[in-house]
């Protein structure tokens, strides 16, 4: 029998397993490249930020003259600082793109990996802002000052908790110094995370294009997606080198080349480019309160996508209605960058309010999406009596339905919908969710889907959809508790003139 290094050998086996032998879908796109560039970003800021941390100083007299020092006298330090500045928004821009793809492709319900990765979006979020501060520029200090700020609205212990991250009365050099301990140490802490971010998508499978289970046709990653990544990484490596060569300043604020100035406000003060959609969301909102609530919420959201509704068809790729919904989001989302760096006045706030409503709203309409493209697919009788997609000979939705036939020339009606999609909701592995109400929660999800597209008239689908609402607020699940609890509140609030 023949002797495997790769495969016999304490250590080496499991990062063979990881990166030489791992099982993956034949049909991956180029798509799935983002991750294996996120680990080249991470690998550029991790060597680049500890060699400037060789020369910087955190300090409030000498951070900014430490930052020149580097520029200038240090043998290579401006390349070491344009490929850290640099490479800052590269991260950002393929963790956007990155999770872009995961969107559309539905992949958050690889519960595991998915959270996993929304905790990483926020820690690397906490790095970069921290590491906007260090330069210790007009832009960083009031930006630092302006974003601290926000924690006073956290009732009881924001003013406390805002001169605790301070270590004074107001932004200084004990702040300069906790942030620059932060940016060093939490990095190490990502790279931790995406250790367990990887062991996460192994555990559960690598999602595909298709949206199907490729378990039983798998192929070796190397060589077949070792050499798309090493393409992919070649552009990006070039696309970076051009940027940090011919351009290196290209995403810098040119306020920030001015020493931080507590006497002097800048005109307009605005984040780096990758905070700019929620900096927009933020100021949209009239309220302090309302706006920072927006602001988290902007990035919240996406901890609750793993318990949408699960679809029959697992991906996007061929319903041109969430097609179209998901573009007109990604437009949204950067018009909302692009209202971020425009000053707060007419028509910039009006068109910011409705871009952050139509941010929020996508996550409202795109699982409906879903459900209206399979609607109308299977709609129509096949030719066998069942219903599913024309010429498909028996239905996907009708074997999960215990192959329930109708009687032939008659339209089901919406309970036979209702029965169909509900067992279809079992299928998807509702019944581990039982207690806390998960799958009354399906149920009530299609029922409203297929109410609404009924050929009820207006009085009979209000009738059912009082009587839903009825057995709804009648259940105990923990689901039905909070949206009663919401209520209350927003009840209470709107009686006593809250707004």
């Amino acid at each position: 029998m023949k002797f495997i290094v790769r495969k016999n050998t304490k250590g080496v086996a499991q990062v063979s397993h990881v990166l030489y032998d791992l099982p993956a879908p034949p049909n991956l796109s180029k798509m799935w490249n983002f991750g294996s560039l996120l680990g080249l970003c991470l690998v550029i800021q991790l060597i680049t930020g500890v060699l400037l941390t060789m020369h910087y100083t955190a300090s409030a007299e000498e951070a900014f003259n430490s930052v020149v020092h580097i520029m200038r006298d240090v043998n290579e330090g401006w390349l070491l600082r344009a490929c850290h500045a640099n490479g800052a928004s590269m991260f950002f821009i393929m963790v956007y793109l990155h999770m872009g793809r995961g969107v559309y492709y539905l992949s958050f319900f690889g519960r595991g990996a998915w959270l996993m990765g929304v905790i990483m979006l926020c820690v690397l979020m906490a790095i970069a802002f921290t590491g906007y501060v260090l330069p210790w520029g007009q832009m960083s200090f009031w930006g630092a000052t302006v974003i601290t700020n926000l924690l006073t609205a956290i009732p009881y212990v924001g003013e406390s908790l805002v001169q605790w991250v301070w270590g004074g009365i107001c932004v200084g050099d004990p702040t300069l110094k906790r942030f620059f301990t932060f940016h060093f140490s939490f990095p190490f802490l990502l790279a931790g995370l995406t250790v367990g971010h990887i062991i996460l998508i192994h555990e559960s499978g690598t999602s595909n294009p298709l949206g199907v289970d490729s378990k039983g046709d798998m192929i070796p990653f190397h060589s077949y997606y070792s050499v798309k990544d090493l393409v992919g990484v070649a552009i990006a490596l070039t696309l970076f080198g051009l940027c940090v060569c011919l351009n290196p300043d290209f995403f810098l604020d040119p306020v920030n080349f001015c020493p931080a100035d507590t006497m002097k406000t800048p005109l307009h003060i605005q984040p780096e480019w990758y905070f700019l959609f929620a900096y927009s969301i933020l100021r949209s909102i009239p309220s302090k309160t309302g706006g920072i609530a927006a602001l988290a919420g902007s990035i919240v959201v996406l901890f609750f996508l793993p318990i949408y509704p699960k679809s029959v068809f697992k991906n996007v790729q061929h319903n041109p209605l969430s097609q179209v919904i998901f573009f007109f989001f990604v437009g949204n989302f950067m018009l909302l960058t692009f209202l971020g760096t425009c000053p707060v006045e007419e028509p910039f706030i009006s068109v910011g309010m409705g871009a952050s409503f139509f941010y929020f709203f996508f996550f409202l309409v795109y699982p409906f999406s879903w459900f209206i493209y399979e609607y109308f697919l299977f709609k129509s009788k096949t030719s066998d009596g069942l219903y599913g997609p024309k010429g498909a000979g028996k239905g996907v939705l009708s074997r999960n339905s215990k192959r329930s036939k109708v009687s032939k020339g008659k339209k089901a009606d919406e309970r036979s919908l209702v029965s169909i999609y509900k067992s279809a909701g079992k299928r998807s592995k509702a019944s581990k969710y039982n207690k806390v109400g998960y799958t009354s929660y399906y149920y009530y999800c299609y029922y409203v889907y297929f109410l609404l597209f009924s050929n009820l008239d207006v009085y009979n689908k209000l009738v059912k959809l009082i009587s839903m609402l009825s057995k709804l607020f009648k259940s105990n699940s923990v689901m039905v508790k909070l949206l009663k609890f919401a209520l209350w509140v927003l009840f209470w609030r709107l009686l006593l003139g809250g707004g």
